[in-house]
This record gives structure tokens, sequence and C-alpha cells, in this order.
């Protein structure tokens, strides 16, 4: 304690009680520890006093002995990448920096299930709160006890994978599992409380029956329709795309008012063949609209056009087209196509950007740490195909390199695409389907160079809160490959960002990941993420390998513009990419969309309009099962000189924000909402 003592600018040390794997025989430490703790009180000499303290009550000790304007402040910064020295390091690499940047990628299925899961409980928290308030006290009213109950589920599973070793993939087998079995059961849960609400918003008097499973769209009988409720979880009118899997091909889809809404059916590729059905959908802010797919005996006016790889060789340039990108790609010598290229019709800027599945060679690399062995090299096709699939609304190139190694490029070309509810400009991006597995000792990544691009060695990730600037750096006078490698990478949430600081209008590629990442810029003008990881080295806390077999699913979004258009769009494109539409179904009756209207309210919002494009509707749940208040809280999206519209105060009046609510108390309160401000 003396040896820190002169690192503080006070007397108050603060001297953290165990670390992993404590505290499961509570009586043994503290009976350690008060022995300890009496011994040093009672002894003058050591001239240091002890006692247990919570958090709180260290930092107003801390307060109550120095002034905070006598400490730094600090922004936009933190604490990776983590490094540990081990002597075995040391002797085995000549180097005992060992980088802990592999949790940010390992077992990407489960961050994957973690972060869908997260999406689902934003749901279901709104649903619960808005079918709640519309409650009537009547016999028909869901019991709203059980359903709180039901969420809870998967609250407290959520909470569980917040746990360092949970999200991270840095537990054993068995407890991965278990946490999978938790979400799980908290999924299923919640969407029987999400099934119940919705069902009684429907039509209060005689709640309707639905369900979340798309199953119902399998096996359409003839004259038979299916409706669909799209619920919106942000606080912002929604225009775009909605996908479902559909069992045939004799679909039409039409909305409430019974008016036929164009759609396109695409077959995956990758799925063995399944087929998808977009339609172009609106939907309110924190609302619902219903959508109807009918059996009508006649296939869907927009088909596809599928070009098969024997066609596709005879085209050296294949591109995607739509009215704000086109998107060219080349076919290499393998015979798989590869990204080539991305024009932005819109400000007229042509990025030499070429995207390439790569791979890293682990040297006894784990859950927890990254090392490679060298440089990433490029991945081979070994069983090359690439589909073009080209038609009115969907546009999308397949390329499979072999039997579980495949992406899918994919552009939405969508009526009137800028009128997205608020935004003032076109938001179009390219979507990249990415499904990987790899061998052992491999780590893949997906790497985007664009040629001519100076970065001048930094590239931006987010924490989910906010883009911090890294700059690459050679640590420790350590120029080992695998150092400075691993040593740069850094955990990605949401958003990757790459910007050209020679243009004058400072050319940004921005990579929006479904699921957390690791992340890099190892190159000017590049950004690589990584996929897939799988090593043979035994960890000697798990006692295991990081064996992973299972297929990564690692979905992005990618936005090729000036920064001044990026930075203004990008918020609301991740939280949208976040935050997808859910979708609810009917069970297939042989009504007409007239019919259903007579026992279903088709749509449904329980606020006046959309918030400002600013502001951010965090949460909207209820505090407790029986409190009558819910939780609201407000986050404005912009940094200080993001945007120079955005980048301002805004006021909402929360007064008159809802519709059929009377807000009779409203009171501030801390962030967590456990304390009156």
């Amino acid at each position: 304690m003396k040896s820190k003592s002169p690192y503080y600018r006070h007397n108050k040390l603060l001297v953290p009680f165990g670390n992993d794997f404590r505290y499961q025989d509570a009586e043994l430490e503290f009976g350690n520890m008060d022995p300890l703790i009496k011994y040093i009180n009672s002894n003058s000499s050591f001239g240091v006093q002890m006692r247990y303290a919570t958090l709180t009550e260290y930092f107003e000790a801390v307060l109550n002995s120095t002034s905070a304007s006598t400490f730094p402040v600090q922004g936009a910064t933190d604490f990776y990448p983590y490094t540990t020295c081990w002597s075995s390091d040391l002797q085995n690499y000549n180097t005992c920096a060992n980088y802990w940047a592999g949790f940010y990628t390992s077992y990407p299925e489960l961050k994957r299930q973690v972060r869908e899961s997260d999406a689902l409980l934003r749901v279901g928290e709104l649903i619960y709160s808005i079918g709640r308030a519309n409650g009537d006290g009547s016999s028909t009213e869901p019991s709203w006890d059980k359903l709180y109950d039901k969420i809870d589920v998967l609250r407290k599973a959520s909470a569980v994978l917040n746990h360092h070793d949970a999200v991270t993939g840095t537990s054993k087998t068995y407890v991965r599992e278990n946490y999978s079995d938790m979400l799980d059961n908290g999924t299923i849960s919640t969407n029987e409380a999400i099934e119940e609400t919705i069902g009684y918003l429907l039509n209060k008097e005689k709640p309707l029956t639905v369900t979340t499973s798309d199953d119902v769209l399998q096996n359409i009988p003839l004259g038979f329709t299916v409706p669909v409720i799209l619920f919106n979880p942000l606080a912002w009118s929604r225009e775009e795309f909605v996908k479902v899997r559909i069992g045939q091909l004799d679909v039409t889809v039409s909305d409430s008012n019974g008016t036929y809404v164009p759609s396109q059916i695409v077959e995956n590729m990758v799925d063995d063949g399944e087929w998808d059905l977009y339609f172009y959908a609106q939907v309110p802010p924190l609302g619902y609209s219903t959508y109807y797919i009918s059996n009508s005996n006649e296939e869907v006016k927009e088909k596809a056009i599928f070009l098969p790889a024997e066609k596709l060789r005879e085209e050296q340039i294949v591109s995607l087209e739509n009215e704000y990108y086109r998107v060219d790609f080349e076919v290499q010598e393998s015979g798989i196509y590869q990204l080539s290229g991305v024009y932005s019709k819109l400000e007229q800027i042509f990025f030499p950007v070429t995207q390439q599945l790569m791979q890293y060679r682990g040297l006894m690399d784990d859950a927890y740490h990254f090392r490679p062995s060298d440089y990433a090299f490029s991945y081979p096709a070994l069983t090359p195909q690439s589909i073009l699939t080209l038609g009115p609304f969907i546009q999308e190139i397949t390329l499979i390199y072999s039997s579980n190694v495949s992406q899918i490029f994919r552009l939405y070309n969508a009526p009137n695409n800028d009128k997205q509810g608020f935004a003032t400009i076109p938001r179009s991006f390219l979507e990249i389907e990415n499904h990987v597995a790899v061998g052992v000792p491999w780590e893949m990544v997906t790497r985007f160079n664009i040629d001519n691009m100076t970065t001048n060695g930094y590239f931006w990730n987010d924490n989910g809160m906010e883009t911090l600037q890294r700059e690459w750096h050679t640590r420790y006078n350590d120029t080992f490959k695998w150092s400075l490698i691993a040593g740069n990478f850094y955990p990605v949430i949401t958003t990757a960002v790459i910007r050209d600081n020679t243009t004058n209008t400072q050319n940004q590629f921005t990579l929006f990941t479904k699921q957390s990442v690791g992340g890099s810029s190892q190159f000017d003008g590049s950004l690589e993420v990584m996929l897939q990881r799988r090593g043979l080295f035994v960890h000697w806390s798990l006692n295991e390998t990081l064996n992973d077999t299972n297929v990564a699913h690692v979905s992005f979004r990618t936005v090729f513009g000036s920064k001044k258009l990026s930075e203004n769009i990008r918020p609301q494109l991740q939280l949208e990419f976040e935050n997808p539409i859910f979708k609810i179904y009917g069970f297939p009756q042989n009504l007409t969309v007239s019919e259903w209207n007579k026992i279903q309210n088709s749509s449904f919002t329980p606020i006046k309009s959309s918030l400002p494009p600013n502001v951010h509707l965090l949460s909207l749940k209820s505090l407790s099962k029986h409190s009558p208040y819910v939780i609201l809280r407000l986050q404005h999206l912009y940094a200080i000189d993001q945007d120079p519209t955005y980048s301002t105060d805004t006021t909402v009046d929360i007064t008159s924000l809802f519709t059929e609510y009377n807000l009779s108390n409203m009171y501030e309160t801390t962030l967590t909402a456990n304390q009156a401000i």
C-alpha cells in the first residue's frame, strides 16, 4: 500500500479484495481478512487504517478529503487493448506481451444470440408497457403480473450474460451451453408475453391468438390469408423492406387497405434453397401496422432473375445497382467474384474498395488471447461458386468459397428510399452476410482495402455509446509481428469507421455489425473485422481449447460516402440495424383483408409523432411488477460537432408526447432509476 500511495492525490487508497472465483466460501474469505485488518489497524507503526467499504463509500471519502477539480478529465479513451506478462510467454516468444484481443470475437454465435436476445427484450419491455397502459380492466385483459414474470426470465438471463466471462465466450463449454439455454428459455417466455399482449391490443373484447413463429407461412391454403403484424421498437416512423421466410411461391402481399404491395421472392442460396419474401412496409413509431400475405394461386409479380455460376463466368465484371450505389465485382483466377469498387451516385464519389476473406494462423491462442504467427493471407476458394440475383427491389450476389464459408452482398432498391420518417437525405447501404467456419488453428477476418485512402493509422470504433479514435501503435518497443497485429485490435460493439484525411469531403467507410467483434486497421485505407476463431491451446483457467466448430453468422451493413453524409445518418442506421422491425403472425384464415380489419385493429401507435432525429427513446419499461410508473430514458445521439444540424440541443415535451395516456405524475431519477434527483 505504501508503494502505491505516491500515485494518489489523497490518502484514501483503494484495495480491491479478491478476484475471479473468490467468495464461493465467503466465511473463509472474510475469516482471513478480518484478522489481517485488525492486526494492521492495531499496529500504529504501519501508519495505516483499513476498513471495508463499498465503492460509494470509497468515493465519498475521496471527495471529502480532496476536491474533484484536482482530477484530470478523462474522455474518449479506455484501457484497451489489455495485455498480460507471463514468464512462459517470455520464454516461448521472447516477449511477455500477450494481448487479450481474442475474446472480442470468441464464440461469435453466442455473441449473436446475446445481441438478438437484447433486441427481443427491448421489444418485450415496450409492448408490455404499452399494453399495460392500455388496459381497460375488463375480464379479457391479460394478467400483467404473469406477463411481467415471463419477461423477467429474459431480463435475468440478459443480466447474467453481461458477466465478463459470459458474452466474451471465456467460460467452459458446459457453462456457455447453460448461458445459451438461459437465453433460449427467456426468448420463449418473452415471445409468449408479446403474443398475449399483441393479441389483446388487436382486439380487446376478444383477444386474438397470434404467434412469433413464421411456421404459419410455410403452407398457406388456397384462398387463405395470414396477417403479419409489424412492430417498430424505435420512436421514429420507419419505411423499409421486411423479410419473411415462406414455403411457397404463389403468394401476394397487401396492406390494411387491401392495396397490393410490391414484393419480391429471393431464393437463399446458402440456406438450402429456402425462399425469402421481401416487401416494403411503413410502420409508425413505437407502434405496429399490419400487412397480409395471401395464397391467391397467383405467383408474386416481381420475380428475381438468377444467373448461375456458369453464366457469370462469361462476365469479367458484374454489378449490383440501385438509385444511390453501384457495387462492382470482378472475377478472380479461382472463379470467385470479389468486391472491386463502390460508386456513390448521390455524391459522385468512387471508392476503389476490395474485400477479402483472410486467415491468421494462431500461436497458442485461446478464448482470451490473440497471437498470430504471421500476417494474414487470403482464404482460398476451394469450391468456388458465384450466383447473381437481380430483381426490381433486391439485388444480391452469393459467393460460395467452400461448403461452410460463403458471403451474400445485398442492395435494396426501395421506392421513395429517402423518406424514412425523418431523414432529410437518402440512407442507403450495402448489406453483407458472412457465414464462416474455420479449422485449427485458424482465425478468419474480412478485410476491406480502399486504394489511395490515407487514414494515417487511425480508425474509429464504438463502445456502445460513442465512437473512439484509435491510432496504430508499436507498444513497449515490441516489434514482433504478433504483437504489432494483436496489439492494434479493438472491440467493435456496433460500429467501425475509417476516413480519408486528404480529400476535401473526407471520404468515409462505415461498417455496422449485428454483434460484437474484434476490429483493426492494420494498414492505410484498411479495415478488418474478425469473424471466427479456433485454436488448440489449452488455457490454464478453462482447461479447454477454443474448439468452436460452429458456422458463424456475422452480418454487416456498410455505408460509403463523405464524412458529412455518413455522420449525419450513422446513429439512426446503427439503431435500425440493431433493432429490426419485429414480426408477429396471425394464423391462416379464409378471410379477406376487409374481414380481417373487422376483427382486429390493424394499426396502433402510442405517441403522436416521431421523436426528433437526434433523440433516441432508450427505454420505456415498467419500474416494477406492481408500480404504476414506467422508466422513460431519452438519449441525445450526436456528439459535439458531429453534424451541423443535429449536434444541437433539442426539446422534447413529454407531457404531450403520448396519444392516449394522461401523465398524472413524473419525476427525475438517476440513470439506473433507483434514486430520485
